[in-house]
């Protein structure tokens, strides 16, 4: 059995990279069960087979990487795999909660859709990054292929409407986890 304690946490991200890769290939050749704790969510799903994820010492959710990421059990597992944006009051009893990539930005109001003004866009690669605010101050991010932002001419202070595209639902007394 290998156990491993943070290993890579003191790490720039392109050799955090390799060794991930590294460690994947070694695990996959020894065939040996391996105990790797991280605190890094893309660190998790990309080495693991399984997932255990813990909030205080409480398991939230076991499976695998691909499995927790899509089907979250709780609002605490699909905050800490990755960023979040929640959405108060869409279902009776309910909050929603949509990942940057699954929410579309619309220029003129719709149905079901979230006022909101755009803070900044941050454009590298393929890739734009939208964040917002909401009239309640609430804060989103949304991810958008960088031709769609840049067809939204999208700039500081514009008001736009998020439509979330795939909605998670949970017990609206639910809550993210606090770095969410």
């Amino acid at each position: 059995m290998l156990l491993l304690d943070e290993p890579f946490g003191a790490l720039d991200a392109q050799v955090r990279k390799e060794l991930r890769r590294w460690l994947r290939r070694l695990h996959d050749e020894l065939r040996i069960t391996s105990i790797f704790v991280t605190h890094d969510q893309e660190e998790a799903l990309e080495v693991a087979d399984r997932v255990v994820l813990m909030d205080h010492g409480r398991v939230e959710q076991v499976g695998a990487p691909g499995e927790v990421y899509d089907h979250p059990a709780t609002p605490f597992v699909y905050g800490f795999l990755g960023a979040a944006n929640r959405f108060p009051g869409r279902a009776a009893g309910s909050t929603g909660f949509a990942r940057p990539h699954e929410v579309a930005i619309a220029a003129r109001p719709q149905p079901g859709a979230v006022e909101a003004s755009v803070r900044r866009v941050l454009s590298f690669g393929a890739a734009s990054r939208i964040e917002l605010v909401g009239a309640d101050e609430r804060h989103y991010e949304v991810e958008l292929a960088r031709e769609r932002a840049d067809a939204l001419a999208l700039h500081a202070d514009q008001r736009v409407w998020l439509v979330p595209q795939r909605l998670a639902l949970f017990d609206a007394g639910a809550a993210l986890p606090e770095a969410a």
